[in-house]
């Protein structure tokens, strides 16, 4: 009796921690928040625009979805490099896949979020969670059935949003499902590399999913 109650007890506890383990990393799209509080798009309970960097740094280090040990703080020796806060986040409960952060500081605040390799967001989730974006630029990488046949930034004025995202294999134009790259909370200009605006610089309004010959009419 005493060895079926240990028992008992015991698959209760491997239950209860299992499930605050899946609590502690959820669909990372939940980690997101726009509203009237944060209408910059918050992150973590971090908001681009006025949230101070000491105060970014203390919740990145509390946060138990964040690798505590990639937290870095650089603090440039002129003014000529940025400030940057990096950090490794886990957006998936098994640990095998984390996303790069870098939060840019100005004057002692976070002025901007840089999410790289954001899996599993899509692109239908940026959109569902701010609406459509007003512009599209788009490059092509041959042959068509490549992984990367299609790249293209997604810009968004209200909130300040860029997204990076890139169709599998597809020649139908963007999709609702195509994977988000980077995702730039708070986006200006100097978030590009002079690289990339060379190469996505040629915007056009959005016309939606698909459309590919419009965006990229055959000569």
């Amino acid at each position: 009796m005493i060895r079926k109650l240990f028992v008992v007890v015991y698959l209760i506890g491997a239950v209860f921690l299992f499930a605050c383990d899946k609590q502690a990393y959820p669909d990372p799209s939940t980690l997101f928040e726009y509203s009237d509080e944060c209408p910059n798009i918050c992150w973590n309970s971090i908001h681009p625009g006025t949230t101070t960097a000491n105060d970014a740094v203390e919740i990145l280090k509390k946060s138990r979805y964040i690798d505590r040990q990639s937290v870095i703080w650089y603090k440039p020796p002129n003014k000529w490099v940025s400030e940057t806060i990096s950090a490794s986040w886990y957006t998936l409960d098994s640990k095998i896949w984390d996303c790069d952060v870098e939060l840019a500081i100005e004057n002692d605040v976070v002025q901007s979020i840089w999410f790289e390799n954001l899996t599993p967001l899509t692109v239908d989730y940026v959109v569902t969670l701010i609406g459509a974006p007003e512009e599209i630029s788009i490059v092509t990488i041959e042959p068509p059935d490549s992984d990367d046949y299609l790249l293209y930034y997604l810009y968004f004025s209200d909130p300040k949003v860029m997204v990076e995202a890139r169709n599998r294999g597809g020649s139908l134009g963007p999709q609702k499902t195509d994977v988000v790259r980077s995702f730039v909370l708070n986006f200006g200009e100097n978030n590009l590399t002079q690289a990339e605006k060379k190469m996505y610089g040629i915007r056009q309004s959005w016309l939606g999913y698909g459309h590919l010959s419009e965006y990229l009419p055959v000569p």
